[in-house]
C-alpha cells in the first residue's frame, strides 16, 4: 500500500465511521442511501466555496488591521470561517433537502445536516492529511471531525423542526428555526477555532473543555432523537 493510499484511508474512515453510526441509529425509516450521498456531495461543495470565501475574508482583515490581535482572531473565527463554512453548508443541506419527499421524520433534519459537515469534515481533512501527514490524520479524527459533527447535529435538530413548522402553515417560525440552528453552528465554530486562533492567551484547557462538551451534544442528541423520532406530520408544535 501506498503512502497516498494510507493517508487517504486515514482521512476518510472516521468521517465515514460517524457516517455509519447516524445510519444506524436511524430507526423509525432510513433514508435512501443515493440521498445521503447527495449530502454528502454537498459537503464538498460547500468545502469548495469555503475556501475562495474565506481566501477573500482573510485578504479583507489583513488589509483594515496592521498586525493580528484579539479582535482580528475573533471576527477571523466567527465571521470568517465559522459563518462562511456553515452558512455553505446550510445553503447546500437547504438545496438538497428541504422539499424532499423522503424528509418526513424528525430524525431525518438531523442526518441530512451531519452528512453534509461530513462531506465537508472529509473533503477538509483529505486537504490537511495530505498537506501535514498521518498524525494530523489521528489528532482531527478526535477533534476537527467530531466537531464538524456537532455543529451539524445542532443545525440539524432545527432543520428538522423547521420543516415541522412548514408542514403546518408556520413559515415565519420556520425560517427562525432555520436561522437559530445556523447561528448556533456558527457560535459553536466560531468558539472551538477562536480558542486555536489566538496565540495571545493559552485557552488550551477551554478548548479540551469544549471538545468534551462537543462528544456530550453529539451522542446526546443523536440517541434522544434516534430514540423519540416520529413522522413530522404526527407532531404538533404549539407556540
Amino acid at each position: 500500500m501506498t503512502e497516498i493510499q494510507i493517508l487517504t484511508i486515514a482521512a476518510v474512515v472516521p468521517g465515514l465511521a460517524y457516517a455509519g453510526y447516524l445510519y444506524l441509529r436511524d430507526k423509525k425509516e432510513k433514508e435512501p442511501l443515493w440521498l445521503l450521498a447527495l449530502m454528502l456531495l454537498g459537503g464538498l461543495l460547500a468545502t469548495i466555496a469555503s475556501f475562495y470565501l474565506e481566501t477573500w475574508a482573510d485578504n479583507i482583515l489583513f488589509a483594515i488591521f496592521d498586525y493580528p490581535n484579539t479582535l482580528f482572531y475573533l471576527i477571523s473565527a466567527f465571521l470568517g470561517v465559522a459563518l462562511v463554512e456553515e452558512g455553505t453548508k446550510f445553503l447546500f443541506l437547504n438545496i438538497f433537502s428541504w422539499r424532499s419527499i423522503h424528509f418526513n421524520c424528525l430524525y431525518d433534519g438531523l442526518i441530512y445536516s451531519v452528512f453534509v459537515s461530513l462531506g465537508f469534515a472529509i473533503s477538509e481533512n483529505i486537504l490537511y492529511v495530505y498537506s501535514y501527514g498521518l498524525q494530523t490524520a489521528i489528532l482531527r479524527a478526535f477533534t476537527a471531525i467530531p466537531a464538524h459533527v456537532c455543529f451539524g447535529v445542532v443545525m440539524g435538530a432545527y432543520y428538522a423542526k423547521a420543516r415541522m413548522l412548514a408542514n403546518q402553515g408556520k413559515e415565519s417560525l420556520a425560517s427562525k428555526n432555520k436561522i437559530l440552528g445556523l447561528l448556533l453552528a456558527v457560535f459553536l465554530h466560531g468558539l472551538y477555532d477562536y480558542f486555536l486562533f489566538d496565540p495571545a492567551i493559552d485557552y488550551f484547557y477551554i478548548w479540551l473543555v469544549l471538545v468534551v462538551i462537543i462528544y456530550i451534544i453529539i451522542f446526546a442528541t443523536v440517541r434522544v432523537t434516534s430514540k423519540k423520532d416520529r413522522y413530522i406530520d404526527d407532531v404538533d408544535i404549539k407556540y
